[in-house]
């Protein structure tokens, strides 16, 4: 990936959008705008800016509390890339590498997810606390060397439970031979003091908001073509 050119295109493309003032026939700035902008932040490794266009999408005067999305009638295509850009602020599969927590924001100090798949068949698991990394494990589906970055100093690499030394390329990726089956472990520490423990966040019911068409995205454009107002029998 040339970084550098993307970063170029990706600034200039977001200041001609948002703060030029030209006028367009269009909205000049979609969910799709907000969304792109936070994976393509996330995969120059640009943490906060990442965030800052996922919570832009939030803050957008057209996505209601369920992220449910409208510009001239509510649809589905700009909250589901807002899913994608939460995976690729987690974890990202590209270029036969796996990178950890790559565009993950500071805000998110507790933030964990359980066996997403990367390229190359291995599924992986990882952990923050206080904004530090707990572990990530690696699992191959199919037995095939994973090249994995993560933002732990010098970790404690084992294989099902066995301490390895394994080598680091100049970018950064622990190099790792898995057979079919086998799990790496990376940890700070020794692997019977990891807690490897995973449980969701816990949310208060006046926070949840189901995604969808509800009385939570009334103010949306076209939601009248959904819930008409009720008209009383004369």
């Amino acid at each position: 990936m040339n970084a550098k050119m993307l970063r170029t295109s990706l600034d200039h493309w977001l200041d001609v959008s948002i703060n030029s003032g030209i006028k367009v026939g269009a909205m000049p700035v979609t969910g799709y705008t907000a969304t792109g902008a936070a994976s393509m932040y996330a995969w120059l490794g640009d943490k906060e800016k990442a965030y800052h266009y996922l919570d832009f999408l939030i803050q957008h005067k057209n996505v209601s509390p369920t992220t449910m999305y409208a510009e001239g009638n509510p649809v589905i295509e700009s909250p589901l890339s807002f899913a994608t850009c939460i995976h690729d602020m987690l974890l990202q599969s590209w270029g036969g590498k796996i990178r950890v927590f790559r565009g993950t924001p500071k805000i998110w100090g507790d933030v964990a997810f359980k066996n997403l798949r990367t390229q190359g068949a291995f599924l992986v698991t990882a952990k923050k606390k206080d904004g530090v990394t707990q572990f990530v494990t690696v699992e191959s589906l199919a037995g095939s060397t994973c090249f994995v970055q993560a933002d732990i100093p010098n970790p404690k690499i084992y294989i099902n439970g066995k301490a390895q030394i394994v080598s680091k390329t100049d970018d950064g990726f622990y190099q790792i031979a898995l057979k079919k089956g086998e799990i790496a472990t990376l940890s700070p520490v020794a692997l019977e003091q990891v807690d490897f423990q995973i449980e969701p966040i816990r949310v208060s019911d006046a926070d949840r908001n189901l995604f969808g068409l509800s009385d939570k995205t009334v103010r949306l454009p076209g939601h009248k073509f959904y819930y008409p107002e009720k008209t009383t029998a004369k």
